[in-house]
């Protein structure tokens, strides 16, 4: 019914009926992304058909519904890993079964928000997921002009007292790889295959780096640089969060650990950490692995792999390192999410005192 069409750097829809006059309508879909444009132009072709879209007549910010703007939405977080992709595909399914998927964007109100995120027996944790999903959406919307504002500028959550994210001390560290390495020469004695050969060397690793799991499955070793030692952490298999490339040092054991796994070739698109098989490692096996190494290590249940990056985290501030620093090696989309490891160092606070005061 109609033809995509790109004039300079943006797309429109070619709509085109030879009893009209004009004969074609051109209609801007306001955007530079091939993929959006598509599945805007099929949401333009379906309200044309059962909704009674008129493209030489109306607006098509005035006519966008919910569930194009979702569908919209979602083709625009291509760089983000299947994961969070998945994760908005929920939220978003739910807000727009709430609402209603056929109403216009224009049309969402604070009190469509209110009434969701009321939904009875979701808990505090649950609720500021889906409030932080819904703002990345409503911003998206606003910055392509399919809302003048967002509905959840007025919505007001319950202040939570927000605690560091659980991380390892250096004895439970130690206590952990231990455990880990005891498990492989028990396996290596009973002659029983062993298929955590590798896992300490990835636990201390993420420790030693902040890299999330994602990141470190899909290391290269074309993203690791010896000379000036750092790797570059690369969105190129939409490994990072944001989809932003950014550079983590390697020092210490992070930097021994790269030189005693390094291969003789480096070249292809060969991973840096795999169980034997040059395959990139499963995340998800990685974290059951892992699960069970800290049950045996005597860990609570609060350390999980992701733990390993807030370890990470915590270390550097405990030894006095600036919170902007530790936010450029985590990646951090802000300052405020690193903030919440500030308490951890005191000492820090009065050092920085005294240098300015005397």
């Amino acid at each position: 019914m109609a033809h995509l069409r790109k004039k300079g750097n943006y797309y429109y829809a070619d709509f085109y009926d030879p009893d009209r006059n004009p004969q074609r309508k051109w209609v801007p879909l306001k955007t530079k992304d091939k993929s959006v444009a598509r599945v805007a132009l099929v949401d333009l072709e379906k309200r044309a058909i059962f909704d009674g879209y008129d493209p030489w007549r109306d607006s098509i910010t005035r006519t966008t519904t919910l569930n194009g703007a979702v569908g919209q939405f979602l083709s625009s977080r291509s760089h983000c890993e299947a994961k969070s992709i998945r994760n908005y595909q929920d939220v978003l399914g739910r807000f727009s079964r709430s609402v209603g998927p056929s109403v216009s964007m224009k049309s969402v109100a604070q009190s469509d928000v209110e009434r969701f995120l009321a939904t009875p027996g979701w808990s505090n944790a649950t609720i500021r997921n889906y409030h932080r999903h819904l703002r990345t959406f409503f911003n998206w919307a606003v910055s392509r002009g399919l809302l003048q504002g967002s509905p959840l500028g007025g919505v007001k959550l319950k202040k939570e007292h927000k605690d560091v994210p659980a991380y390892l001390t250096r004895n439970e560290y130690s206590q952990l790889l231990e455990s880990i390495r005891n498990t492989y020469q028990a396996s290596s004695a009973s002659n029983r295959s062993n298929t955590i050969l590798w896992l300490d060397e990835v636990v201390e690793f993420a420790c030693h780096t902040g890299l999330r799991l994602s990141e470190l499955c899909a290391l290269r070793w074309e993203d690791i640089n010896l000379d000036a030692q750092h790797l570059v952490v690369s969105n190129r298999h939409r490994t990072t969060k944001n989809g932003l490339e950014r550079r983590v040092p390697m020092v210490g054991r992070a930097l021994e650990i790269i030189k005693e796994k390094l291969p003789s070739d480096t070249g292809g698109d060969k991973v840096v950490f795999h169980s034997g098989g040059q395959n990139q490692l499963n995340g998800e096996y990685v974290s059951k692995l892992f699960r069970r190494a800290r049950r045996d290590a005597g860990l609570p249940d609060s350390i999980s792999f992701h733990s390993l990056r807030h370890t990470c985290a915590s270390w550097m501030v405990i030894a006095g390192v600036d919170l902007y620093v530790v936010k450029e090696v985590l990646g951090h989309s802000s300052i405020e999410v690193t903030q919440k490891y500030a308490h951890l160092s005191p000492s820090s606070l009065t050092a920085g005192m005294t240098l300015a005061f005397g």
